[in-house]
Formats: structure tokens, C-alpha cells, sequence
């Protein structure tokens, strides 16, 4: 799967808002699409709202497309990259499973 097929399908899936959990520690989080961004929102109080943006998961893809399956999603592996590898590998992982990422 190509980064803007990606791109397409999560801003669709998270556009009303859609709950996941982080892969490692399967902490609970809300994922919606506004304004270009996708909206984290963590499942603990007080809660603050963590804007990611397309480029940042981007960086996240293009990074994971070079990586084997088995280290693909490996929050360890992006925290050079960004600050919010949890949450972008779970929602990556939701679309694509062990599917291609390429370029």
C-alpha cells in the first residue's frame, strides 16, 4: 500500500472519530480527523489532545517501509523519528496489518 491510499483510508475511518489501542501496552485512545491533522485523544484524565500531523506520519512510513514485518511495528524503532510512535503504529497496523507499505 502506497502512504496516500493509507492516508485516504484513516482520514475516512477517523473522520466521526474512532477508538483504538496502542500496541505494546494496548492503552486505550480516540483517533479524529480534523482540520488535515489526526487528533489523539488518550483515555486518561486529564486529557490532552496530541495533534499529528500527515508529515509526521509520513516520516513514521516511509521509516516502517524500510524496516522487516517483524520490526515494522516496534514503537522503540521511531522514537528518534516522533514522540507519538504509539499512536501512529497502531493506526498504521489497523489499515495495513502485515501488508506492503512501500513508498
Amino acid at each position: 500500500m502506497k502512504f496516500q491510499a493509507f492516508w485516504q483510508q484513516l482520514t475516512k475511518e477517523t473522520s466521526s472519530g474512532k477508538k483504538y489501542l496502542t500496541i505494546s501496552r494496548k492503552k486505550p485512545f480516540t483517533a479524529t480527523y480534523h482540520d488535515g491533522n489526526i487528533v489523539i485523544k488518550p483515555s486518561k484524565i486529564p486529557v490532552f489532545e496530541r495533534p499529528i500531523t500527515q508529515n509526521e506520519f509520513r516520516k513514521v512510513w516511509n521509516k516502517a517501509s524500510k524496516l522487516s514485518v517483524g520490526e515494522r511495528f516496534v514503537g522503540k524503532n521511531y522514537h528518534d523519528d516522533t514522540f507519538h510512535a504509539s499512536y501512529i503504529i497502531a493506526l498504521m497496523k489497523s489499515i495495513v496489518n502485515d501488508g506492503d507499505i512501500s513508498f
